[in-house]
């Protein structure tokens, strides 16, 4: 359930980012094959979902393994990077490739942070139990309570 927050509110930002930018009046059109398109919010509400449901898929696959947690940091800035490389370059203005840059940010950013690994609650809160601390001050301090 938590991941389907993640990504609500990763599309959350996507749209509110697109609504910002059509306030300020940037051209957000794309050419792709010869053919100019206008970016509107349906585009970018599947845009970021499809997004959003692959990290939630690829988060799952990697933190199976050992190294998956490597693995899922360095998928997301893989992931963030190309993003920005190959989908902004087809705005036709400078402005609507810094906005789709701004776009992709927004979405990334949130779903990496949000997907983080360490991060998952429960009714009783982290699954993770707290690490003692490194020089056995918790082991000495529960033997002499006894």
């Amino acid at each position: 359930m938590r991941s389907a927050g993640v990504v609500a509110v990763a599309t959350g930002a996507g749209v509110l980012g697109w609504a910002v930018e059509r306030g300020l009046d940037v051209p957000l059109r794309v050419e792709t094959s010869g053919t100019v398109r206008a970016v509107g919010v349906v585009s970018v509400v599947l845009a970021a979902l499809v997004s959003g449901v692959a990290a939630v898929v690829a988060r799952a696959l990697l933190l199976r393994r050992r190294g998956g947690r490597r693995a899922w940091w360095l998928l997301c800035w893989a992931a963030l990077l190309l993003s920005l490389v190959l989908g902004p370059l087809a705005g036709t203005t400078t402005a609507t490739q810094v906005s789709l840059a701004v776009l992709h940010v927004l979405v990334g950013v949130t779903l990496m942070v949000g997907l983080r690994p360490g991060t998952e609650r429960t009714a009783d809160g982290p699954t993770r139990e707290p690490r003692p601390p490194a020089d056995g001050s918790a082991e000495t301090a529960r033997t002499t309570r006894r």
